[in-house]
């Protein structure tokens, strides 16, 4: 039987009793008249520098603050530090609307045990037309090309009239190496160092906001004098390569009368896998397509491809209509994003149609994908998804109802797929998920009722008859609440029942629930305390969570706040562990 350490209850025991006295403490709070003495009348009040600042066109706002954390847990591994810390920063300056200055700042600390501390600093000033760029920021031309990787750079933006440009530089990624004196033998096998990967970006357009057409080239590449080598699964050594990139896209917007807007974009890219080995325009593979060769001259390990996109909408008195596609062969890459889909094709269509005096509409949706665009993998899988819902709102009732239907299949296209045992166990799956929501609002002066309930049921059909027997799959999740909301006494209560019914081959489980939240304010709404209280039981475990949350802003500006939260769970099975986790933070921010 697992028990509880003594160590634990006294922590627990100390941190309940810290928020119920924060809670109770009634000096914030007088039920006693207040009288003020008869006092002269007070000469008006000297402004402040803000205020005379704010009068010339000066102004400045933003927040800034820290924020310490602390976990403690029993039962099972730790799941995060046991103290961490973090300090933030988001600040503009601007004058009038010639101006703007924002300034961003983040200091914190990830993993003592693997990393240095993770800090990051930016700004990106606006002078009418002009936006300089300085630091770590997040920039996103295209998805295709510069696709807000986080770029430690300079750089400006312009856009005077119908004019449209910028150019921005700096560091991507920078080198990693690893320390194996701070990584353990886990860590070393799956940790990938990385080279200084340094980028380029250039816009050039016309146009405005709804008609515009961007001209954008990408350039990035590894820098670095020596190689680096990684451990593979069996303990072998690999060579990380140097590699290089470029993508040229167009991308326009066009508004056709008051209704009708065109969006396109066409890409093209070139990547040097190993960009050290010898360069010819005759050495790249046979599937590369020369014209990437204008981007950059290719080697023997040069890919390219391609990628475009497009929709048309239609949007007039709630009715909406949009149609569009979306491509990307299987070597088209760039160094601007973090992931891309490539190999790859969907076409989709989105219907709205209003209904009853446009209280109501119904959504139809329907897309079809297929990840294997060029057919030269061994197998393809294309999904169809059809989603159809209903939404209605009036000052009483509402109620919101959807089906969707997945359908996903897997096609073998080479004899050595389609003669093998893997062809037998391939997906021909229909997932069918259905979805209603309706809730009544009961209105009383300025107080309300909420009654609501959700039902989510999801199943799962397989059309394979090699496989149906085993995953097959039912799921079913109801919620009933009801919430009570006192604006004038600051008060809300939600309350609410649940059951979660999971059925398989194998087993079928059913766990229920039930949940109440707290939240009230007072001292004149300078202090706001919350809590929230879920226990979970089925025959896996019984699982309590409680979270209290108190904050006090003793002015306008400041805000100070304490987060707890703890998880009990005692485990019904005895493959899995019974466990405590305390988590907490503390945290103060000033707005201005």
């Amino acid at each position: 039987m697992y028990t509880i350490k003594p160590s634990t209850w006294i922590i627990i025991l100390l941190v309940f009793l810290f928020n119920y006295a924060l809670a109770q403490d009634t000096s914030l709070v007088s039920n006693e008249p207040v009288t003020q003495p008869n006092l002269p009348e007070t000469p008006p009040k000297k402004q402040t520098l803000m205020e005379k600042m704010n009068q010339k066109g000066f102004f400045i706002s933003g927040s800034a603050g820290f924020q310490l954390g602390y976990s403690y847990v029993s039962g099972i591994p730790k799941r995060m530090q046991p103290f961490t810390y973090q300090f933030t920063g988001d600040i503009t300056f601007r004058y009038k609307d010639i101006i703007e200055l924002p300034f961003s700042f983040v200091f914190s600390e990830q993993d003592r045990k693997f990393n240095q501390p993770f800090s990051q600093f930016g700004i990106s000033p606006r002078y009418k037309w002009l936006t300089v760029h300085g630091g770590f920021r997040n920039i996103s031309w295209s998805e295709n090309s510069m696709a807000g990787h986080n770029m430690l750079m300079i750089g400006a933006e312009v856009n005077p009239s119908y004019f449209r440009g910028g150019i921005l530089f700096g560091r991507l990624t920078r080198a990693t190496i690893a320390d194996t004196a701070k990584i353990d033998s886990l860590h070393l096998q799956t940790f990938v160092p990385s080279y200084k990967r340094l980028g380029l970006a250039i816009k050039l357009g016309a146009g405005t906001a709804n008609n515009y057409v961007d001209l954008i080239y990408f350039r990035a590449w590894d820098k670095a004098k020596d190689s680096l080598f990684f451990s593979n699964d069996d303990g072998s050594k690999s060579l990380l390569p140097k590699s290089e990139n470029a993508v040229f896209n167009i991308i326009t917007s066009n508004k056709i009368g008051k209704y009708v807007t065109l969006k396109a974009e066409y890409a093209l890219s070139t990547t040097n896998v190993d960009r050290t080995l010898p360069k010819s325009k005759d050495s790249a593979d046979a599937s590369y397509p020369k014209i990437a060769g204008i981007l950059m001259k290719p080697n023997k390990s040069a890919i390219g491809g391609h990628s475009a996109n497009a929709e048309l909408s239609f949007q007039k008195d709630g009715w909406s209509t949009n149609a569009g596609f979306k491509l990307l062969t299987q070597n088209f890459n760039t160094f601007g994003a973090y992931f891309l889909q490539t190999n790859y094709y969907d076409v989709h269509v989105r219907q709205v149609i209003p209904l009853q005096n446009q209280k109501a509409r119904l959504n139809i949706n329907m897309q079809v994908s297929d990840d294997n665009l060029n057919r030269k993998k061994p197998f393809s899988t294309v999904r169809a998804i059809i989603q159809t819902g209903y939404d209605f709102n009036d000052m009483k009732f509402g109620i919101s109802a959807q089906y969707v239907l997945a359908y996903t299949k897997q096609k073998g296209l080479t004899d050595s797929i389609k003669m093998s045992p893997f062809n037998d166990l391939m997906m021909n799956q229909m997932n069918h998920t259905f979805i209603v929501i309706p809730r009544y609002l009961i209105i009383k002066g300025p107080n309300t009722h909420m009654l609501m309930l959700s039902e989510v049921a999801n199943l799962l059909t397989d059309l394979n008859k090699n496989t149906k027997d085993n995953t097959k799959f039912f799921n079913n999740v109801i919620n009933l609440s009801y919430t009570l909301n006192l604006p004038l006494k600051y008060f809300s209560l939600t309350g609410s029942v649940y059951n979660t019914f999971v059925k398989n081959k194998f087993t079928a489980v059913s766990s229920y629930g039930v949940s109440v939240t707290t939240s009230e304010s007072f001292a004149k709404n300078k202090v706001t305390i919350s809590d929230a209280v879920a226990v979970t039981y089925s025959k896996m475990a019984t699982v309590l969570n409680f979270n209290l949350n108190a904050s006090y802003s003793p002015e306008k500006h400041h805000r100070i706040y304490l987060n707890n939260g703890l998880v009990y769970n005692r485990s019904g099975v005895a493959t899995a562990p019974s466990f405590v986790e305390l988590r907490g933070t503390f945290g103060y921010l000033y707005s201005f």
